[in-house]
């Protein structure tokens, strides 16, 4: 009560920068994603901060829709999921063997593909829930087949609850779906040992976005999905199920606010060694609070552009640790509200277009922005 008492009472203090999270986009991407599922169960995937939207806030907006399962990677992620959401917490990632006793068995599943963990939960006596995790042809983790019937037998007469099992696409992405449907294969012959050890796991999942908006395979009764949850497209233009997810809806965008405006004059120079020259008779350069340490990229200097509303602000110089300035228009002050990065997949200053100015994936992009900016549900 106290604490509550002085949340209350504490000053609701502005910030410079912000994260703002669409909740009826991602409300409303969990609803489609799940009328294309066929009546099999859609587990949102928060590792990596929400895919870097801010798990908590997620969390909070998924309440709503009580998924049955969520999952996540490891026990910090854990520790706010427990308090925010009432499904059940797949696990999916290692931990150190002395955290497993942490875990509430009650609300925890575990993806277990190491003997050596297999051993130890079986050690502390707990009765364990867990996805058996194969590896069918993504060669990073699981159990491989040859080691299959050991960890089947050790499971046998133990604490352990085979409830589910599971896999992960190497070319979820890829149109030639033949790669996918030779992963699903060798999913289901390993899913037929474990069968024959007399468990009767009722959990499948393999599919992450770009598996499940191009796969039909009503054998897998669960699909994992992360980045189209926060509204993007997996798969490619020319692939033949590109349109289905057209449908969704980015989710996030970033704000900042003017700090600085600067009248400089023609051949004035802005920023570390001068990079950016004025070549007009006078200009004004507005300045953000935002730089490569909330992961305005370095290397995007010259080819950024944010927005004050329909107005894009080019680049004006290198991006800085905490800073970024912009040529505006005369008319911009101190104050003013930006947008650094767009949800709107339209406009220049979009998710997609920053990983292209960076050479990297979008993946990369979300989950980089800074954890320490506040996020916000609008």
């Amino acid at each position: 009560m106290l604490k509550k008492i002085r949340n209350f009472l504490a000053p609701k203090l502005e910030t410079l920068n912000r994260v703002e999270l669409n909740q009826a986009a991602l409300i409303g991407n969990y609803r489609y994603l799940e009328s294309l599922a066929s009546g099999a169960n859609i587990i949102p995937v928060l590792k990596s901060n929400a895919y870097g939207h801010g798990l908590r806030e997620v969390c909070q907006i998924l309440a709503s829709l009580q998924p049955t399962m969520v999952a996540i990677d490891s026990y910090p992620e854990y520790q706010i999921v427990k308090k925010e959401l009432k499904s059940d917490i797949l696990i999916m990632g290692e931990s150190h063997l002395s955290v497993y006793k942490q875990f509430d068995p009650k609300r925890t599943i575990l993806a277990v593909y190491n003997l050596s963990t297999l051993q130890h939960l079986i050690t502390l006596g707990k009765k364990f829930r867990i996805h058996i995790f194969l590896n069918t042809g993504m060669n990073r983790e699981g159990v491989q087949q040859e080691n299959l019937e050991e960890f089947c037998h050790l499971c046998k007469n133990s604490n352990i609850q085979v409830e589910g099992v599971m896999s992960h696409l190497a070319y979820g992405d890829n149109e030639k779906m033949e790669l996918v449907t030779a992963q699903y294969d060798r999913f289901k012959i390993m899913h037929d040992i474990i069968l024959s050890h007399g468990f009767s796991p009722t959990r499948r999942h393999i599919n992450n976005s770009g598996g499940f908006l191009q796969g039909k395979d009503e054998f897998f009764t669960a699909h994992r999905v992360g980045i189209a949850l926060y509204g993007y497209n997996p798969l490619s233009e020319t692939n033949s199920n590109y349109e289905k997810g057209q449908a969704l809806q980015p989710v996030m965008s970033v704000w900042s606010t003017i700090i600085g405006v600067q009248k400089v004059h023609k051949d004035d120079h802005v920023g570390y060694d001068g990079t950016y020259k004025i070549t007009s008779s006078k200009a004004t350069i507005a300045t953000i609070p935002f730089g490569y340490t909330e992961w305005l990229r370095r290397g995007a200097s010259k080819l950024w552009n944010i927005s004050s509303g329909e107005t894009q602000l080019p680049s004006a110089g290198r991006i800085s640790m905490n800073l970024s300035s912009r040529l505006a228009s005369n008319s911009i002050d101190n104050g003013a509200k930006v947008c650094v990065i767009s949800d709107n997949p339209k406009v220049l200053n979009n998710f997609r277009t920053l990983a292209s100015c960076c050479d990297t994936i979008v993946y990369e992009v979300l989950v980089r922005i800074a954890s320490n900016i506040r996020r916000k549900i609008i």
